[in-house]
C-alpha cells in the first residue's frame, strides 16, 4: 500500500503556519472591509482559460482551488448518512466532524495558491476516507497519514466509486505537491477527477 499524508508534513512549524494562514488571511480581509469570499460549489480551475493562467494571478488560482475544495466538502456531506467506508470511516469522521468544511473555508479565505491547493487536498482526503478508498494509520503534526485501502470483494458501481474517490484524492495531492498549486494541467486533472468522483458516487447510490 502506498502512503500519502493528508498534509504536506514538512515540519511542525510549517504545518502550523499553513493551518493558520487561511484564517488569518480571512480576518485581515474582514478588517480591511473587504467581503469574505463565499465557497462556490461548482466552478473550478477547469473553467479558467489559458490567458488567466498565463497572468499567474494568485488570487484567481487560489479561488479555483477553493471551489474544488467546496465541491469535495459537499460530496463529504452528502455521503454522511451511510458512509461507504463503513464503521471505521464513520468513527473517524465523528472525531473530525468539521474537518472537510473547515478546510474548504480556509481555502476560500487565502490568496495563496499553494495553501489553497493544500486545503483542497485535505478535503479530498476526507472524502476518500468516507468513501472507503483510504484509511488513517497515524497522526503527524495534528494531521492524519492515510494509506490506500484494498478493493477486494468490491465490484461494479461500488468499486468504480471507491476508485474514483481515491483518484480524486491522489490528483488533489499532485496538484498541491508536484505543481505547488499553480500547474494548469495538474489542477485541471484534479478538477476532472473530482467530477468523476461525484459521478461515480452518484451512480453507486452514495449521495443523499
Amino acid at each position: 500500500m502506498s502512503k500519502v499524508g493528508i498534509g504536506r508534513g514538512v515540519v511542525a512549524v510549517a504545518v502550523c503556519g499553513l493551518l493558520l494562514g487561511g484564517t488569518a488571511g480571512g480576518a485581515q480581509a474582514a478588517q480591511a472591509g473587504q467581503p469574505a469570499r463565499t465557497i462556490q460549489p461548482t466552478a473550478t480551475c477547469t473553467q479558467m482559460d489559458e490567458q488567466l493562467w498565463a497572468f499567474e494571478a494568485d488570487q484567481v488560482v487560489a479561488e479555483c482551488h477553493a471551489r474544488r475544495a467546496a465541491r469535495a466538502a459537499e460530496r463529504v456531506e452528502m455521503i454522511l448518512g451511510d458512509p461507504p467506508g463503513g464503521t471505521p470511516a464513520a468513527k473517524w469522521h465523528s472525531e473530525n466532524p468539521h474537518h472537510a468544511r473547515d478546510f474548504a473555508e480556509r481555502a476560500a479565505t487565502t490568496d495563496d495558491p499553494m495553501q489553497a491547493a493544500d486545503y483542497a487536498r485535505e478535503v479530498s482526503a476526507h472524502a476518500a476516507v468516507l468513501s472507503g478508498a483510504a484509511q488513517p494509520v497515524m497522526e503527524v503534526y495534528g494531521l492524519d497519514l492515510l494509506v490506500e485501502t484494498k478493493d477486494a470483494g468490491r465490484k461494479d458501481a461500488e468499486l468504480a466509486a471507491r476508485q474514483a474517490a481515491r483518484e480524486a484524492w491522489k490528483a488533489a495531492g499532485k496538484a498541491a505537491n508536484q505543481g505547488d498549486g499553480q500547474d494548469m494541467a495538474l489542477n485541471v486533472a484534479a478538477d476532472q477527477a473530482e467530477e468523476q468522483a461525484w459521478q461515480a458516487a452518484r451512480e453507486a447510490g452514495w449521495l443523499s
